[in-house]
């Protein structure tokens, strides 16, 4: 039962949201997180695990079909106890998001629920799909941000995330039938994009550049073997390769964006966080 729970949040990708939250606040805070950090992270959590929970709500016929060995179509999970920890998820993320952060993270808990539903419910496919997933994403890093009075400023700074999160989910919608070679250009083009807007927000210094820089080589030798082997031969089962990557990718994004900001050992200890993502995702699915 464990397993099957474990699954169905996508228990590996927790670490991304670990990640995300912890580089916001290291930049919001200048180097000095607040005691609310944890809360901070469980929130997201919450509200992370809680999408994809209702993600396979939402696609339990499709994935009778296209994914049986999921816990909700293999019934190891009864579909009304995965709508019921959904909604109480919901609920905890944004009772947390107050106490963390009081008005304006309570306000961006909600709006982020609001994303999550409306993705999963009326934009899921095509372009509008891929960009509310990056959206929902982009609002989970400002949640982070949100210890401090968010300002149009420090919007930008989430801008690599919001590019790398389009690409990877526009290729996502390929890893079941891979009827479209052309979403892998599409991904990498938002990717490398994404990489340049973080270069373009560290331009203020120049060491913090020549670090970014490092960070997003060692980021693109993670995920190019990847994305050449899905050149090479488009199918179902490279790409899905590649969404793994890509999604345990995020750790070492966040890092490059610390970095990116002048915070060299920050950067490194959620680089960090990479290890336990991938030796979970060895026997549990990011996807």
């Amino acid at each position: 039962m464990f397993v099957a729970w474990a699954q169905l949040i996508r228990a590996p990708n927790f670490f991304t949201v670990v990640s995300n939250i912890v580089a916001a606040q290291v930049i919001a805070t200048q180097g000095n997180p607040s005691v609310s950090l944890l809360l901070f992270i469980l929130a997201s959590a919450f509200l992370y695990h809680a999408g994809m929970i209702m993600n396979d709500c939402v696609d339990l016929v499709i994935d009778t079909t296209e994914n049986p060995q999921r816990p909700l179509p293999s019934r190891r999970i009864a579909l009304v106890t995965a709508k019921q920890s959904a909604v109480a998820l919901f609920i905890l993320g944004i009772v947390t998001s107050y106490f963390a952060g009081q008005v304006q993270s309570f306000c961006l808990a909600i709006l982020l629920v609001a994303m999550i539903v409306a993705y999963n419910t009326k934009v899921k496919s095509g372009w509008p799909g891929s960009l509310m997933m990056a959206g929902c994403r982009y609002v989970n890093w400002v949640l982070g941000l949100s210890i401090v009075a968010i300002h149009w400023q420090s919007l930008l700074i989430p801008l690599p995330i919001f590019l790398y999160i389009a690409g990877l989910t526009y290729l996502s919608k390929q890893e079941v039938n891979a009827t479209d070679p052309r979403a892998v250009n599409y991904a990498v083009a938002l990717i490398l994009a994404a990489f340049l807007s973080l270069v373009a927000l560290s331009l203020g210094n120049s060491s913090a550049v020549i670090y970014a820089i490092v960070a997003l080589l060692g980021l693109a030798s993670i995920v190019a073997m990847p994305i050449v082997r899905c050149y090479r031969d488009f199918c179902a089962a490279n790409v899905r390769q590649v969404i793994k990557a890509l999604v345990l990718g995020i750790i070492p994004l966040d890092a490059a964006m610390l970095v990116a900001q002048g915070f060299l050992f920050e950067g490194v200890l959620v680089a960090l966080l990479l290890l336990p993502a991938r030796l979970m995702a060895r026997r549990i699915s990011v996807t």
